[in-house]
C-alpha cells in the first residue's frame, strides 16, 4: 500500500483566496471537488434531537467560524431518503433551499445519493423537457461485518472522477430511480470515471482493548462510525469523520471531494445498520 497521510494542520479556509472566492457563491462551493492544495477542509455535524420531528436534524458547519452549510433529516413520509436543504429547517423538496437526497436499501448495507436536479417519474416522459437533469453524486456500499459489534465497520465509497477539463463525469440515474454508479461498479464498468475509496482498516490496541486510528486530534471518541476514507490514486486521506461528543462529530474531507459528497457519506455512517448491528 501506498503511504498515506493526513496534514496535522488543516488550511484556513476563511484566509485562502481560493477558497473565499467560491464560498462567494455557497451552492457552487458545496458542490464543486475542493480545489487540489485547499483541504483537507474541517467542518463539523451537530446532531439535533428535536421533539416535534421526532427523527433526528443533521447540521454540518465549518469548523473555524461555525458557518452553517447544509442540514439534514429523513423524510416524514419515507424514512428510506434524507432530505439535503441549504437551510436549517426547511426540508421540503418543493422550495429553492432542496439541495440533495441520500437514499439507501433496507438493510442499510448500500447508499446512493443525488444533486437536486429533476427526474423522470416511473419512466413518464413529460411535456416538457428537463432543464436540469438529476445526477448522481456518489454511493456507499456497507460489507457485512463478520466480527458482529465488536468488530471494525468495512466500507467502500464512490464519487465521479473528474474528466481532463475538470469537470465531473455525469451518472444519470435510470428513469425508474434505480442506481446507476453502483450498478456500474458492481459490473466492472466504466471504473474510470469514478474514484472508488476504501475505508483504512484500524489497528488493534491490546493497551485499550479496542480498535484505533490515528485521527491526529480531530476525533477523541471511539465509535464504530469513526472512519477514514483512502483511495488507491490519492497518497492522502480524502475524507475523515468521527464522534468528538454525544451528538458532536468532525468531517474533514479535500480534492477531489465536495462538501455535499462528503456530507452524505457521513450521514450514511450515522445512519442505523442492519448489515453492521
Amino acid at each position: 500500500m501506498a503511504l498515506v497521510y493526513y496534514p496535522k494542520k488543516c488550511v484556513n479556509i476563511q484566509s485562502t483566496k481560493v477558497l473565499a472566492s467560491l464560498i462567494a457563491d455557497l451552492r457552487v462551493f458545496l458542490i464543486h471537488p475542493c480545489p487540489k492544495g485547499c483541504g483537507p477542509i474541517e467542518c463539523h455535524i451537530r446532531r439535533h434531537v428535536n421533539a416535534k420531528w421526532l427523527l433526528p436534524t443533521y447540521m454540518l458547519h465549518f469548523s473555524n467560524g461555525d458557518q452553517f452549510l447544509l442540514s439534514a433529516r429523513k423524510h416524514k413520509k419515507n424514512e428510506n431518503n434524507y432530505v439535503i436543504s441549504l437551510d436549517e429547517d426547511d426540508m421540503s423538496k418543493n422550495t429553492g433551499n432542496y439541495f440533495g437526497k441520500l437514499r439507501f436499501n433496507f438493510m442499510g448495507s448500500e447508499y446512493w445519493f443525488y444533486d437536486k436536479g429533476a427526474t423522470l417519474v416511473h419512466g413518464n416522459t413529460p411535456r416538457l423537457p428537463i432543464i436540469n437533469e438529476r445526477k448522481e453524486m456518489g454511493a456507499i456500499k456497507y460489507h457485512l461485518n463478520i466480527l458482529g459489534l465488536g468488530g471494525p465497520r468495512k466500507m467502500t465509497a464512490i464519487i465521479p472522477s473528474l474528466d481532463k477539463d475538470g469537470n465531473l463525469h455525469i451518472f444519470q440515474p435510470k428513469p425508474c430511480g434505480a442506481p446507476v454508479i453502483l450498478d456500474m461498479f458492481k459490473r466492472n464498468k466504466e471504473r474510470e470515471k469514478m474514484v472508488v475509496m476504501q475505508n483504512m482498516h484500524p489497528h488493534w490496541n491490546k493497551q485499550l482493548g479496542a480498535y484505533c486510528l490515528n485521527f491526529n486530534g480531530r476525533v477523541t471518541k471511539p465509535s464504530a462510525k469513526n472512519f477514514q476514507l483512502i483511495a488507491d490514486d490519492y497518497n492522502y486521506i480524502i475524507l475523515q469523520f468521527g464522534k468528538i461528543g454525544r451528538n458532536f462529530f468532525t468531517m474533514d474531507y479535500q480534492h477531489p471531494m465536495s462538501a455535499l459528497q462528503a456530507f452524505a457519506i457521513c450521514l450514511s455512517s450515522l445512519d442505523p445498520k442492519l448489515v453492521c448491528e
